[in-house]
């Protein structure tokens, strides 16, 4: 799971964790988590959930542990080949 914001839709740039993308994109930025595919099919059904439509799991944000919306991107992380 990487850390990113959404800029009209496009992810510019991803972080490990939630501070290192807070420090980044500033503290009034919107952060969210970001899977690949295969990151969310491998996820224990008691942290990630579809709540209407738009999937969420549970992530340490910035007050504590966070039920939020996350993006599932297709052939996340890109690798070259």
């Amino acid at each position: 799971m990487k850390f990113t914001t959404m800029q009209n839709g496009v992810i510019t740039k991803a972080f490990n964790t939630y501070d290192e993308a807070e420090s980044y994109f500033g503290t009034d930025a919107i952060i969210i988590p970001i899977l690949s595919l295969n990151d969310w099919a491998n996820m224990h059904k008691d942290y990630k959930t579809v709540i209407d439509g738009k999937p969420h799991v549970v992530y340490y944000g910035k007050n504590g542990t966070v039920l939020g919306p996350c993006e599932i991107v297709y052939g996340y992380p890109y690798s070259p080949a």
